[in-house]
């Protein structure tokens, strides 16, 4: 305990309080204890003099201060409000152009933007007095890439005028729109995630995918932070690498094509950092760009080993496929050991097994176990740390007696191979595992992972009512999860699903966790923040709670017993997107949550499903404030209900997994599931991301720094 106020007294007055048995001192660690919380209450009240470190409630007041609109809403506030209220005053002093309007569009939605006026790509004839090289002409039907970026947020191509009404194209880019008053508002909604040092897949002979599934992931670029405005400049546009966008072919062809003939390429994915690298098998040093070239890897075409300009000095030894993730290497340069490469992927939120910050695993103050460290031996906090070069190593190597045992993965390498080798965790009851990557780690384990709880007859009498306990942070899982006895298994940002190609011919579906031998009541499963596969699993385990996470079925069942339809586990379910059909025992949770296939409930007097999207013939607890049953309540007739169940359904980006808008609401999704949330919010996997709140904060941006005289339009690239 502190005792600053206590040493503050005197030596005498101690001396005497300890004489008469320290009632002096106890009544200082009293007043201590108020002091330190008077003491934090005033650090507080300075932390709330700046827009930095206040709190969420004090924003809105600090924003009222510069004049800032819109903050009067505490429902639709979102974290990045507080660089809008912190760069207001800049922005004012450019404020009437589009750089201005981009940047604080960024700020309040927290996507990055970039503003386009369509009056500067009308095809017009031009002055002679007043000349703008590159505006108006007519398209070049040679210049692929400019094609490509037609319609998007970086077209250069002219067009002619359209004359059409309202603020919100019916599609994902401008078709029509292009007019003397109208400036497009193109916004990047998905995230950009490097991943260093990861194991590519192999195919087939010198055949891989980025992905260590083996599934076609597009490359996207890193997310740059933007320029400051300086100097009164408020044309800064906001370029093609600058973004969190997809990589195209056309683009890195001619990137590569531009260095090659020594002229400034118009991107720069292969700069500093670069947006992917190839690792040399034998040299484990990227492989230069000079040694790469763009193609269309569909067909799993090689390339030809050949010399190319200037002076034949470089020679072509792979291709790289961005738009599939794939890379090719040319006869006579394949690896013979594993490829590692480095790349970024495009995705909604931080879900699944990747390389972004998480919260660590909460773990008991003394913990005793084996663990991949950087620094080998170090000790902190009770628990002892080694290191090991592989987690095979680390698992034979965990100590028997300890009661948590703990093994971090400290890269990005995938464990198993191609081999798919099963990985066995022994428990004894009582125990806790934990295998957990580090924050920036992406590791990959590619087999089944089978955990068995095993005990002897003197332990079972001592310990028979303690349950093993393994949990999964940060990993992905090519394969299954198979569980064989009382252990309940914790899912926190993994991905468990089998690898592209990689299962047997003729497999049937399986479930992504299964249960071996009895179900036992002891048995729970949970999963949070997660991409999983179908989930069956017998009706006599525990329960089964799902958070913020994608249960992929496909077109059979997410959640069941079996493939043959039978009721599952007692089942909670928050934030989540469920892909397939649904039968379970009870469903004892249910906010949130959006199913794209009938869900069927066994007893359905307890619990209570909210502001959840159920197919039309769902059988479930009571239902409050759900769709389409509120749509459904304003129809009037048999010809209304079928119009509302026609129109209200859930549409999706992707529903491929790998894909960047992987369970992706998309623009056409009607607006009851996109804001029929808790909170004014969309429904399923991304209701935390406040999405829908994120476009009602625009108005009051559009209001104050929309150019005179033009009228917004709004698009998602992502």
């Amino acid at each position: 305990m502190n005792e600053r106020l206590y040493e503050l007294l005197p030596a005498f007055l101690r001396y005497r309080d300890w004489y008469e048995g320290e009632p002096l001192r106890a009544l200082m660690a009293v007043l201590e204890t108020q002091f330190e919380a008077l003491e934090e209450d005033i650090g507080k009240l300075q932390d709330d003099w700046f827009i930095e470190t206040c709190e969420d409630r004090i924003a809105p007041y600090l924003g009222d201060l510069v004049g800032v609109r819109g903050l009067r809403r505490p429902e639709a506030w979102v974290p990045t409000q507080r660089a809008r209220i912190a760069n207001t005053l800049l922005y004012r002093q450019h404020k009437g152009t589009t750089a201005v309007l981009a940047r604080a569009a960024r700020d309040v939605t927290g996507w990055p933007c970039r503003a386009v006026p369509f009056y500067q790509l009308l095809s017009t004839s031009q002055s002679l007095g007043h000349l703008r090289p590159g505006r108006g002409g007519t398209v070049d039907v040679r210049d692929r890439a400019g094609l490509e970026r037609l319609g998007g947020p970086f077209d250069e191509c002219a067009h002619r005028p359209q004359i059409s009404g309202g603020t919100r194209p019916a599609g994902g880019g401008p078709r029509e729109g292009y007019n003397l008053s109208r400036l497009g508002l193109f916004f990047w909604r998905l995230g950009s995630y490097p991943v260093r040092g990861r194991t590519a897949r192999r195919v087939m002979p010198g055949c891989y995918t980025f992905h260590p599934l083996g599934v076609d992931q597009p490359l996207f670029s890193r997310l740059r932070a933007p320029e400051p405005l300086t100097g009164g400049v408020g044309d800064q546009e906001v370029r093609e690498q600058d973004v969190p966008g997809p990589i195209h072919r056309q683009a890195l062809a001619d990137e590569l094509e531009a260095r090659r003939s020594g002229q400034t390429p118009r991107t720069d994915y292969l700069g500093a950092p670069a947006a992917f690298e190839i690792l040399d098998p034998a040299t484990r040093e990227p492989v230069p760009w000079t040694a790469i070239e763009a193609a269309d890897l569909g067909q799993w075409h090689r390339p030809a080993a050949r010399r190319v300009a200037p002076a034949g000095t470089e020679e072509i030894r792979l291709a790289v496929d961005p738009e599939l993730g794939r890379l090719a290497f040319a006869d006579g340069a394949i690896p013979s050991g594993e490829v590692r490469v480095s790349c970024s992927y495009g995705f909604g939120g931080d879900l699944g097994g990747g390389p972004y910050l998480r919260p660590e695993t909460e773990l008991p103050e003394a913990t005793v176990g084996a663990a991949e460290t950087p620094e080998p031996g170090r000790a902190e906090g009770g628990r002892t740390e080694e290191e090991f070069s592989s987690l095979l190593e680390a698992k034979e190597a965990r100590p028997s007696d300890a009661g948590v045992s703990v093994i971090r993965i400290t890269d990005s390498v995938t464990y198993g191979g191609a081999a798919e080798v099963d990985l066995v965790l022994d428990l004894r009851p009582g125990d806790h595992l934990v295998l957990e990557a580090e924050p920036g780690t992406s590791p990959c384990f590619v087999g089944d992972l089978k955990v068995r709880v095993a005990q002897d007859d003197g332990e079972r009498s001592r310990r028979k009512a303690e349950v093993s306990r393994l949990t999964l942070a940060g990993l992905m899982v090519g394969g299954k999860i198979e569980l064989e006895g009382p252990v309940q298994i914790d899912l926190r940002h993994c991905t468990v699903r089998r690898p592209a190609g990689g299962s047997p011919s003729g497999r049937k579906p399986e479930s992504c966790v299964e249960m071996i031998g009895e179900a036992s009541s002891a048995v729970t499963v949970r999963i949070d923040s997660s991409l999983v596969g179908p989930l069956w699993l017998p009706a006599g385990i525990g329960s089964l709670e799902i958070t913020d996470s994608v249960v992929d079925g496909g077109a059979g069942l997410a959640i069941a017993e079996g493939a043959s339809g039978s009721a599952g586990p007692a089942t909670a379910i928050v934030r989540s997107t469920l892909f397939g059909g649904v039968s379970v025992s009870r469903l004892t949770r249910c906010e949130d949550v959006l199913f794209t296939a009938p869900v069927a409930v066994k007893r359905r007097h307890e619990g209570v499903v909210r502001h959840s999207y159920l197919p039309h013939g769902s059988s479930t607890p009571r239902r409050e404030l759900c769709q389409p049953d509120l749509a459904l309540e304003e129809a009037a007739d048999e010809v209304a209900v079928a119009e509302v169940l026609a129109r209200l359904v859930p549409a999706f980006t992707s529903r491929i997994y790998g894909q960047p808008g992987y369970a992706q609401l998309s623009g056409r999704c009607p607006p009851e599931i996109r804001a029929g949330g808790s909170g004014g919010s969309e429904m399923g996997v991304f209701q935390s991301a406040k999405n829908a709140l994120r476009e009602t904060n625009l108005p009051g941006i559009l209001e104050e720094y929309l150019p005179w005289g033009l009228e917004p339009r709004i698009f998602y690239v992502t």
